[in-house]
């Protein structure tokens, strides 16, 4: 709010992480700014994704056959390797 109403439709972008209700509140005060995430919550976010898929990946081969379970013992052992 220390930007004035004349300055606050010049602006042109804003950098912000991904909570939604951020962006409903920048959209009012700076209607013209175009939204972006920054860096650091769009790399955890497809971190969180990524492990995620591995975890359900890894619960359906460790009920499966002996090949299967091969997969599931490199998948819990090198996990760290994806990342």
């Amino acid at each position: 709010m220390r930007y004035s109403h004349k300055a606050r439709p010049h602006v042109k972008y804003l950098v912000m992480d991904m909570n939604a209700s951020y962006g409903q509140l920048v959209k009012s005060v700076f209607p013209n700014a175009h939204l972006v995430s920054d860096r650091f919550h769009i790399i955890q976010h497809i971190q969180r994704t990524f492990n995620t898929l591995r975890i359900q990946l890894m619960n359906r081969l460790k009920k499966s056959n002996s090949e299967d379970a091969k997969k599931y013992r490199r998948l819990k052992r090198y996990w760290s390797l994806f990342f």
